[in-house]
């Protein structure tokens, strides 16, 4: 996780891997809180790579449950877009 988005946060350990990328479980330096982040090594830029990756964090916006909070944000570096 290199970019300075996520330097904010320390990464505790590997939660997952999956289609598009790894799950971490990482806590804000800032505010102590633990969060999931998950870095996406696909390329997007290629159309049914960005709508299953729109489907997936629309799932993840609608998961309601006692273990997870909400989807803060979702961040997409230009790395991940075509030129």
């Amino acid at each position: 996780m290199e970019h300075e988005e996520s330097k904010g946060y320390e990464i505790i350990k590997q939660l997952s891997q999956g289609t598009f990328g790894t799950v971490f479980k990482a806590k804000s330096k800032a505010t102590g809180q633990i969060v999931a982040l998950k870095k996406v090594y696909k390329d997007i830029s290629k159309p049914e790579n960005r709508r299953l990756l729109e489907r997936e964090i629309n799932c993840m916006r609608s998961v309601v449950h006692q273990n997870v909070r909400d989807t803060f944000y979702v961040l997409i570096f230009k790395e991940c877009l075509a030129d």
